[in-house]
């Protein structure tokens, strides 16, 4: 029989944890407290039930009390092992009362019930009770010492003494010693002084890692700053983008006007030239008539007919009139011929 793996959904002080087994013997190396012995009397109790005094006060011989879990969820999980070629899966929900404890039996492989073995599957594989199996096969910490043995024990041993088992018992017994040796903590071979030494120098590591950790968090913080301000200066960058813009466009409009009025500008002053250009055209007609009938005044003559009296009293007296009549015939040529009656 070799065991495959196991799960253990609630029991003791293990919650939710799954283990798989090698071949060989498997070594669990962890702190107190972590559920070493935990595991083992699972693996125990999954084979052969709980078992113990039914008083809730008798933690040690009550299993119920001792194994039931912390958090105050489901008791139980599963075990899963080889036997003659065929891999089976017993799953145990355990409870207070045994109303509440049930055994299932797969075959983990078609994961169909199994009627090969019964809820005494312990007793059925190994051929000892639970309490035989206590004092044989499994030795948990509070059991490292001798206890003596029981009529089963003493009949399992006559029959090894029959068989020439005993001969294979001294055999396991010496590997069993050789494996202590190669895993001693004492001696610099030992397995399990490598493997403390390594646990030390995996420490050691972690402690760099920390190190290295905290490094990189304070890069991932400095990486943010500097992408928190980049993302500021791009703001700002848009903000100036935008009001430039606002700007060329108030400039574009304020331009659009100004073209529009000079144009307008524009539009009046060719107006205006082309009017001055039609006075111009008009005064230079008016100045051609004028230099024509100027030619045709230069040959007139006046004859005026005024009395005597009145012609010396114009003449003779300071009289603004004459003088200007008189430069006036002067620049156009006019001779006046003055008769008196």
């Amino acid at each position: 029989m070799k065991l495959v793996k196991c799960h253990i959904e609630n029991f003791g002080v293990i919650s939710n944890e799954d283990f798989d087994f090698a071949d060989g013997i498997n070594t669990f190396i962890q702190d107190n407290g972590w559920g070493k012995s935990t595991l083992t009397e699972f693996i125990r109790c999954m084979f052969f039930g709980l078992e113990g005094t039914t008083k809730r006060t008798d933690y040690l011989n009550n299993d119920r009390v001792r194994f039931a879990p912390w958090n105050g969820n489901f008791f139980g999980g599963s075990l899963t092992f080889e036997k003659d070629g065929k891999t089976y899966r017993i799953e145990r929900k355990f409870g207070n009362k045994d109303k509440e404890m049930s055994f299932k039996l797969y075959d983990d492989v078609t994961n169909i019930k199994s009627s090969d073995f019964s809820d005494r599957i312990g007793e059925e594989l190994f051929g000892v009770d639970s309490e035989s199996f206590r004092q044989t096969c499994f030795i948990g910490t509070d059991a490292v010492k001798y206890v003596g043995v029981n009529s089963t024990v003493s009949a399992k041993v006559i029959s090894l003494d029959q068989t020439g088992d005993l001969e294979n018992y001294d055999e396991a017994d010496k590997k069993l010693e050789k494996f202590l040796n190669n895993n001693s903590s004492k001696r610099k071979t030992g397995k399990l002084s490598v493997l403390n030494k390594r646990i030390s120098e995996i420490n050691q590591d972690l402690k760099k890692l920390d190190a290295t950790n905290e490094h990189i968090e304070a890069i991932k913080k400095n990486r943010d700053d500097v992408i928190e301000k980049l993302g500021a200066a791009k703001r700002l960058q848009k903000e100036y983008l935008d009001a430039q813009g606002r700007i060329i466009e108030q400039k574009e409009r304020e331009i659009n006007i100004n073209k529009e009025e000079i144009r307008k500008n524009q539009e009046e002053l060719k107006k205006k030239q082309d009017e001055l250009k039609k006075q111009q055209e008009e005064l230079k007609s008016s100045r051609v008539e004028i230099e024509r009938k100027e030619i045709n005044v230069s040959s007139m003559t006046i004859d005026l007919d005024i009395p005597r009296s009145t012609f010396y009293d114009f003449l003779y007296k300071d009289n603004p009139t004459l003088e200007r009549i008189s430069k006036l015939c002067e620049y156009l040529g006019i001779k006046i011929k003055i008769e008196l009656a």
